[in-house]
């Protein structure tokens, strides 16, 4: 009888009466078929196959939008103009069996018995999305002032902080907030005034205090600036003389 084989069996049972009922897969429609079918009252139709090949299309309102004038179709049935297609017959230019290129005008309809589309040429519009404000600041230490997800980013690579932690910005190093995802602030660290003369002194002398023997012919072939000749006379009446100056004197960078 054509028929290939039974898909499914299922069985339900509702207002008192148990059903049993039977899938079947029907390879061939013919005459005996058809007979079949018709004595329990119903009418068999081959099943019909469409689909949008290209260009990839939106589906707004039941209407797939496409950003070209041209979609390659697939059919399973030949498209015939002003039959069941809806454009004229020098828009459709057929390539192969079941694939054709159609000419798209506003609301192109294909459609046989079961398979239906319709296509449209638009602009496809971007998803909409609230913007999330990213923001910059500096600081010397950073305080982690609430739960969110914060990361030390540095030359050891990254690491995940926590509230109330407190962390001290490097050269080369950023905290990095995120919410839900995205990064919302950046937090770098505080660039320093460049220190020079006396106060680039009066600093080494503040924050380094290991000194060493005062040696005078170690600055003989050196060309002195103001404030390291003062300097050097002082370490001359006291004997000793601070590394750090010595190194930066040395280097003509006091």
């Amino acid at each position: 009888m054509g028929l290939n084989h039974v898909d499914e069996i299922f069985r339900f049972e509702t207002m008192g009466r148990k059903f049993l009922g039977k899938v079947l897969k029907i390879k061939n429609k013919n005459a005996q078929i058809d007979a079949l079918v018709l004595s329990w009252g119903y009418q068999l139709d081959a099943s019909e196959t469409l689909a949008l090949l290209w260009p990839p299309a939106a589906l707004v309102d039941d209407v797939s939008v496409i950003d070209s004038g041209y979609a390659f179709l697939y059919s399973s049935f030949e498209l015939q103009a002003h039959g069941n297609i809806n454009v004229h017959s020098e828009d459709i230019y057929r390539i192969t069996n079941g694939v054709s290129i159609v000419t798209v005008k506003p609301k192109t309809k294909v459609f046989k018995k079961n398979a239906e589309i319709i296509i449209s040429k638009g602009e496809q519009q971007p998803y909409r999305f609230d913007e999330i404000p990213s923001t910059e600041s500096s600081a010397n230490t950073y305080t982690v002032p609430d739960d969110s997800k914060c990361f030390l980013f540095n030359r050891s690579g990254v690491k995940r902080l926590s509230k109330g932690q407190s962390v001290s910005l490097t050269p080369q190093s950023e905290i990095r907030r995120y919410d839900y995802g995205y990064p919302t602030n950046h937090i770098y660290p505080r660039q320093q005034e460049k220190l020079a003369g006396e106060v680039l002194l009066d600093d080494i002398l503040s924050h380094y205090r290991r000194t060493e023997a005062f040696d005078k012919s170690v600055f003989s072939s050196c060309a002195l600036s103001k404030t390291a000749s003062q300097y050097i006379e002082k370490c001359e009446a006291s004997g000793l003389i601070n590394i750090v100056a010595k190194q930066f004197i040395e280097e003509k960078r006091l």
